[in-house]
């Protein structure tokens, strides 16, 4: 783990600031000047890189019950993040593009996404023979040919699709395909506006163990231009303008979206317990917690502390890509108190807490 001090800690006793803050440096691992200020994280091998470029990928094609460079095969692979149950499904007040509206409209239903590995096609699979270069990341990857099945309660979407799932790790991975209009199931109803004409639906998803993420949204041109018009980006705008803190996005240019509305400014909202890369955030918080005992050494003596992270709860940001980086960071609360003893220790009132970046 990585990780970086945010803030200056809060200190009920100021003679110990500058002790305090040196000391939460040296236990996560972040860099502070010697005024206790913020300073960069230590020099830790980067994996953001890139000072010298990743060699070219060996490619092969496997069978689906052949070991992948994740160590499982892929029968296993999808077996891990297969999802289990429907997943909530908000329809949300689509204005990508003015002048369309669609059925059925702003509402609530539930999702079910179902995977199957398509028979008699082989895995793809690239990876590195060689270890990777100081200071970059080379991510492996394997891509299992998948039928997909899309169904919403509502009837709305009944979709049946084939596609490549993508894996960057044994639990991460994700998909996307685009279905043209003239291949559409289910009930919705798109009434795109005049001199416009709906080519189809993107359908993207990411999966981890116990969980899944996606989005539903239409590509749409002016009628006689072989271009589609400017739409905003992919995924929700608008929300909090506070990483840590997920909202309500004020626009959409998406049509549904699953297991919540949520979004955040810069990343993307998880619930605390998910595991999108094999851990949850509040499992991270509980690790580091548990390292967390130690030696406060000053000139009048020597203080127990201890060092402790609030595990989060609820929606929590994590930013960060998998697809380009191994790191996810999240905001948490940490704080260095002394720890009782007898007789007391020169810093026995030391209370500090501050908000810190933990990169995992």
């Amino acid at each position: 783990m990585r990780h970086a001090l945010e803030t200056e800690p809060t200190v009920k006793h100021p003679s110990a600031a500058l002790a305090c803050i040196s000391l939460c440096c040296s236990l996560l691992g972040a860099g502070c000047a010697e005024d206790g200020s913020r300073a960069e994280p230590l020099d830790y091998p980067s994996k953001g890189g890139p000072p010298e470029p990743c060699p070219d990928p060996g490619q092969e094609q496997l069978s689906t019950d052949a070991a992948t460079v994740f160590g499982v095969d892929a029968v296993e692979l999808l077996a891990g993040v297969q999802p289990r149950q429907p997943q909530p499904l908000f329809w949300v007040p689509y204005d990508g593009v003015g002048a369309t509206a669609y059925g059925p409209g702003v509402s609530t239903t539930s999702v079910t996404l179902t995977l199957s590995l398509r028979e008699g096609e082989p895995v793809q699979q690239r990876s590195f023979s060689q270890p990777d270069p100081v200071g970059y990341w080379c991510p492996s990857s394997v891509e299992l040919p998948v039928r997909v099945t899309l169904q919403s309660a509502d009837g709305a979407l009944d979709q049946q699709l084939d596609t490549v799932l993508e894996f960057w790790s044994r639990s991460n991975a994700g998909l996307g395909a685009f279905v043209p209009t003239a291949e559409l199931a289910g009930s919705l109803d798109f009434a795109q506006g005049e001199g416009q004409e709906l080519l189809g639906l993107h359908i993207g998803a990411s999966l981890w163990p116990g969980g899944s993420r996606g989005s539903v949204a239409p590509e749409l041109r002016v009628l006689g231009s072989i271009r589609a018009p400017r739409l905003l980006p992919r995924g929700a705008l608008g929300g909090s303008s506070e990483s840590a803190t997920p909202s309500l996005p004020q626009r959409w240019n998406l049509l549904a979206v699953w297991p919540r509305r949520e979004a955040c400014s810069s990343g993307t909202v998880y619930d605390a317990a998910d595991q999108p890369d094999g851990w949850s955030a509040q499992q991270a918080a509980r690790e580091l917690t548990s390292h967390g005992a130690g030696t406060l050494v000053t000139a009048e003596g020597s203080t127990p502390v201890q060092f402790t992270i609030e595990p989060p709860t609820g929606l929590v940001c994590l930013e960060g890509d998998l697809r380009q980086s191994p790191e996810l960071s999240f905001e948490v609360t940490g704080r260095l108190a002394a720890v009782a003893s007898e007789p007391p220790a020169p810093l026995e009132h030391l209370d500090a807490s501050a908000r810190f970046l933990l990169r995992v």
